[in-house]
């Protein structure tokens, strides 16, 4: 006999039968049971609406980190960029700069316009004749 179901098609009919001719009663156990064909039909219609749900949500969450990346780009750029100034000691900036030869030294001076010195260079072959100032 492999289906009780067929001699005993009211749940509670059946459950009455086992209880009263059973050895002996394992409750929660693990176990495997053959599916119908109906059964598997069933489990296939399942696992469809199952795999269009979990791809919506993946669709929703690579949205979502499209977003999150769109808003955390920015603020890593400043980071990264911090980060180099720190590293290096030095801060890029643009603006006006003064060169000063020093004919003295052979060095052209080059400052900003705050007065801060950026670099020194060798003076180049036509900075060495001195200039005529009007």
């Amino acid at each position: 006999m492999k289906d009780l179901r067929e001699v005993y098609p009211i749940a509670e009919d059946l459950t009455e039968y086992l209880e009263a001719n059973a050895y002996s009663v394992d409750q929660g156990q693990h176990y495997q049971i053959e599916l119908t064909p109906e059964e598997i039909l069933a489990k296939k219609d399942e696992l469809a609406e199952n795999m269009i749900e979990l791809s919506k949500v993946k669709q929703e969450l690579e949205e979502i980190k499209a977003e999150f990346k769109s808003r955390i780009q920015p603020t890593e750029k400043v980071v990264e960029s911090t980060v180099e100034i720190i590293k290096t000691g030095k801060e890029p900036r643009t603006g006006t700069l003064y060169l000063l030869a020093d004919h003295d030294t052979g060095q052209m001076h080059v400052f900003n316009d705050e007065g801060r010195m950026v670099y020194n260079r060798p003076l180049s072959k036509n900075e060495k004749q001195l200039k005529i100032q009007s």
